[in-house]
């Protein structure tokens, strides 16, 4: 199991953007507002000196804002998980911890407010566990105990 810890407020991946020009000609462009965090999660992974994953995996992230108006735990603020995980993924993917993140078979994506009144910084945990080639039969009965040793952090 690889397990990271990426300090700083997690990123999203942003949308291409399209703007038109004074000519007319629509211009599409990147935005590139995500590429820093992007960046600490491959230099992340690159300091785990791990060899490239082959076959599936599972993909457990959680993700933990700077509270701008602490109410509650879990953040139903911006950015969205699915724009949060993106980003990771696709930073991992050129950090070459799988040839293609097609072999993620099973992600869990958390998203919560650091407890500030704990010292809890804002960051992201990512821990990816390699899968077996064949299916237990058990497996999808209960995917937290097949997996289990600590991997998965579902919701309660």
């Amino acid at each position: 199991m690889i397990r990271l810890f990426i300090p700083g407020e997690p990123r999203g991946e942003p949308r291409t953007r399209a703007t038109r020009t004074m000519s007319g000609k629509v211009l599409v462009y990147h935005d590139a507002s995500a590429d820093r965090w992007k960046q600490q999660v491959q230099l992340a992974f690159a300091l785990k000196r791990t060899a490239m994953l082959t076959g599936p995996v599972a993909v457990s992230m959680e993700f933990i804002s700077k509270p701008k108006d602490p109410h509650g735990y879990y953040s139903t603020k911006k950015p969205d998980a699915d724009n949060l995980a993106k980003a990771a993924l696709d930073a991992l993917t050129k950090a070459r911890a799988w040839k293609d993140d097609a072999q993620v078979a099973c992600l869990i994506v958390t998203k919560r407010f650091a407890q500030p009144k704990t010292g809890e910084q804002a960051g992201a945990f990512i821990e990816i566990e390699e899968l077996p080639q064949t299916m237990d039969p058990a497996f999808p009965a209960s995917l937290a105990g097949y997996m289990g040793r600590g991997f998965l952090r579902v919701c309660q």
